[in-house]
């Protein structure tokens, strides 16, 4: 409720209802990295292959699924945050994102 600026439970399902990226994912053209757990307790799993499908012009897609036995299940990979992490510099090694210093 405080990350939404709301006033009740209410509240904030009606303003998680109203959160969504159909309207401007066609227009995403760089690289994407989806990520999400398997038993995350906000996001359900199907969204990820929704938001597959509407990232229709990225420039490439890849997309990581976490999974129980890698203790990563849960929302924003609680749990392993250190494998995410190697998730995400890796992906930005193999898409050209990170330069060294």
């Amino acid at each position: 409720m405080r990350v939404l600026g709301v006033k009740g439970p209410a509240e904030l399902f009606a303003a998680i209802d109203s959160l969504r990226t159909d309207d401007v994912s066609p227009d995403v053209k760089q690289d994407v990295l989806l990520m999400a757990g398997c038993a995350d307790h906000y996001v359900p799993v199907s969204q990820l292959g929704d938001q597959l499908l509407s990232l229709t012009h990225a420039r490439s897609l890849a997309a990581r699924l976490f999974t129980e036995a890698e203790h990563a299940q849960n929302h924003c990979q609680i749990g392993n945050l250190g494998l995410s992490l190697r998730v995400i510099v890796n992906w930005l090694d193999a898409v050209g994102g990170r330069t060294s210093t």
